[in-house]
């Protein structure tokens, strides 16, 4: 059975690569453009995915420890994966077009989602359970980036910190949209930190936050 590495380097543009059920230990293997990688069954990875070209999938893997790295991508994609543990999930950094969609993330000790000066997401139904945090966004005063963002539908349970943070102050954004997301942290240990969203874009234009819900923690007594 060929690895995954011997896989990915066979394919060609638009290819569909699928991977058999089992166990890789990839350590970081980066995947090309033009490619979608889909696991066909119970696929465990130990390792980190790279994705830095154009038009890659990555679908239904179950990632123990790891994390795929999206950074500088363009319309790359992450779906219905599961990320158990780990410093983080997704790194999407000066990405464009990046679809973040339908995945489970447990157990991760800092941002499960995480990125600088992103442009054109879409980060939705997505489930969080008890992460540090769930998705964090940077941007600077720069109107190159920040545009054209929908997180939307995600659930969050347990969260230590903020479970969506979008800032700092200062932050330029575009029609970023946020809504119908969930968050109860009922359990939560940090109180000053999980309670709700934060949403910071300064100087942006077309912000749309509507329709979340979000619990605080249950006091003692």
């Amino acid at each position: 059975m060929p690895t995954i590495q011997e896989a990915v380097q066979a394919a060609a543009p638009g290819d569909v690569v699928t991977i058999p059920a089992g166990v890789y230990d990839v350590s970081n293997l980066t995947l090309p453009s033009d490619i979608t990688l889909r696991a066909d069954g119970d696929v465990t990875i130990v390792g980190n995915f790279i994705v830095d070209g154009a038009n890659t999938v990555v679908e239904g893997f179950t990632f123990e420890g790891g994390k795929v790295d999206l950074g500088y991508s363009q319309n790359a994609a992450v779906r219905d994966c599961v990320f158990n543990g780990g410093e983080a999930s997704i790194n999407y950094s000066w990405a464009t077009g990046a679809e973040i969609t339908n995945n489970d993330f447990n157990n991760v000790a800092g941002p499960a989602l995480d990125g600088w000066e992103v442009n054109e997401a879409t980060i939705s139904g997505n489930n969080f359970a008890n992460c540090w945090q769930g998705i964090n966004l940077n941007f600077n005063d720069n109107p190159a980036y920040g545009n054209d963002i929908l997180i939307e539908q995600n659930s969050f349970t347990n969260t230590a910190w903020m479970p969506i943070e979008v800032g700092p102050g200062g932050a330029y954004t575009s029609n970023l949209v946020v809504r119908g997301n969930w968050s109860d942290n009922s359990n939560v240990s940090d109180p000053e930190g999980g309670v709700a969203y934060s949403i910071i874009s300064t100087t942006g234009v077309g912000t749309l936050i509507g329709g979340n819900h979000a619990v605080g923690p249950v006091g003692p007594g």
